[in-house]
Parts: structure tokens; C-alpha cells; sequence
């Protein structure tokens, strides 16, 4: 997965609902989330989050989040969906 935002303006939580494009599972598919990388500030506690929701069959909407002080630059995970 794959969202830009600016460097400059870091949020607490980031989202986008996405599809499986040619792929369609025969029923809601389990969901595996791993980090794949992330940049964080140096100033606060690590405190990081990545999970979906609102898997269906045809896609899910992913969400990294932070909260309280920590400043996240940029972050990715890997989604594996299978039945």
C-alpha cells in the first residue's frame, strides 16, 4: 500500500479504502499486517499502530496511526489477504 502526505505536515492518522482489483475472494478474506518500514521523530515515545477494516471481498480500508506526541514521517506495511 501506498499513500503520500507531506513530510512538512505530519498527521496522527492516516486511512484509504482500497480493492483487490482483478481478485475477488469467496468470502471475506483473513488479513495479515506487517511493517515494512516507518520513520519516526526522535523526541516522544514510539507509539505506532497499522490494522484494517471493513474487509469485504473486494477490498478493505487500511489505517496507520499514531497518537499523544509521537511524530510519524512516513511508514509502510505489507496487507496479505487470504481465504
Amino acid at each position: 500500500m501506498q499513500e503520500i502526505q507531506h513530510l512538512d505536515k505530519p498527521q496522527l492518522q492516516q486511512s484509504k479504502s482500497i480493492g483487490f482489483g482483478d481478485v475477488e475472494f469467496w468470502k471475506n478474506p483473513n488479513v495479515f499486517v506487517a511493517w515494512n518500514m516507518f520513520d519516526l521523530g526522535c523526541g516522544a515515545n514510539f507509539r505506532l499502530k497499522a490494522y484494517v477494516n471493513n474487509v469485504t471481498q473486494k477490498g478493505l480500508t487500511w489505517h496507520i496511526d499514531t497518537w499523544a506526541d509521537t511524530v510519524l514521517y512516513s511508514a509502510g506495511a505489507t496487507i496479505i489477504a487470504v481465504n
